[in-house]
């Protein structure tokens, strides 16, 4: 795995968990407390945190409880990633440390990390519903993720709501890995000046 794979996957796996939490969830989409309170229950499910689907029997149609409980092994799954891509940083760090390289690796991995996650962020933002399905086609091949209009599961989780977490992530990702490519270069220079 590439610092730059690493850097994006452990990045926006946590930046994904850090907005599914309830204030993000209160800023966009304005809940009742019985929605807040099924959104605390549906995100401590897909997370892991817990075993038990929220609502009572009859809440939520088996089709939206089917893809909730996929939506669950996705999240898990991008948690371990993360994990895993953390444990690869790290130990890519090092080594390039070792070799006297981390800062040149520092820039090179924040500034790909960077290009990739914006050409994939603009292309969210001007074409969001395409770039929506598409997810939904790769992560949920079969398909369980279209929904009637009244779907409780819909109204819980509006597109407005994944476009609001999409557009944080996006952004919360970017300044960082900026931040990271720039202190490089600027290593990379003192060090360059002072030899």
């Amino acid at each position: 795995m590439s610092l730059s794979a690493a850097l994006a996957v452990g990045g926006l796996v946590a930046l994904a968990v850090l907005f599914s939490g309830d204030a993000t969830y209160a800023e966009i989409v304005r809940p009742d407390e019985e929605k807040a309170e099924l959104h605390r229950g549906w995100v401590a499910y897909v997370t892991g945190r817990s075993g038990a689907q929220p609502g009572g029997s009859g809440a939520f149609t088996s089709l939206e409880r089917a893809h909730m409980a996929d939506v669950r092994g996705v999240f898990i799954a991008a948690q371990v990633a993360a994990v895993v891509a953390g444990l690869a940083a790290a130990g890519l760090a090092v080594a390039a440390w070792r070799r006297g390289a981390l800062a040149r690796l520092v820039r090179a991995a924040a500034l790909a990390a960077l290009a990739t996650v914006g050409v994939v962020g603009i292309l969210a933002a001007v074409a969001f519903d395409a770039a929506f399905l598409l997810f939904h086609q790769v992560f949920f091949p079969q398909g369980n993720f279209l929904f009637a209009p009244d779907s409780n599961l819909l109204a819980i989780y509006p597109e407005s709501y994944f476009y609001g977490v999409s557009l944080r992530i996006g952004a919360s990702f970017v300044a960082p890995a900026g931040v990271l490519a720039v202190v490089s270069h600027a290593a990379l220079r003192r060090r360059s000046a002072s030899a």
